[in-house]
């Protein structure tokens, strides 16, 4: 079946608000998730590693064409977090783990992606993302 991500991504609606905050895009296939919501008019910001060899420009120019505000993290350090923040109307949810938004993570790798809707955890990623320093 899908992944949960991507499950969890096209659950949401039209009024949805989106945070990303990924280390690797990658792959055509891979972004069709955001693409679509941003198409159904939901409001996604990502944060990404500010290499090109994480998230390539292609992948930065397509997402930014469908609307998607991108910015890059040029911290000097890899930038790894990997954790997303999505809210619905009241529905509050973050996904947070090991996944990479790449063909491999979503193929061929083990990786870890816990959804929880617990209220305190969300606030805890919503802190790690206001405090990121990103151009």
């Amino acid at each position: 079946g899908r992944h949960p991500a991507v499950r969890l991504l096209d659950g949401l609606g039209s009024g949805a608000r989106l945070r990303v905050a990924v280390s690797h895009i990658k792959g055509h296939a891979v972004s069709q998730g955001l693409l679509r919501l941003a198409r159904r008019g939901a409001a996604i910001e990502i944060l990404a590693e500010a290499t090109e060899r994480r998230v390539p420009g292609a992948m930065e120019d397509r997402l930014r064409s469908a609307g998607i505000a991108f910015r890059r993290c040029r911290a000097g350090l890899p930038m790894h977090n990997k954790f997303l923040l999505a809210e619905d109307g009241t529905s509050r949810s973050v996904a947070f783990g090991s996944f990479n938004w790449t063909t491999r993570s979503f193929w061929l790798n083990r990786e870890i992606c816990v959804i929880s809707r617990d209220p305190e955890l969300f606030r805890a990623f919503e802190e790690r993302w206001e405090k990121a320093h990103c151009e």
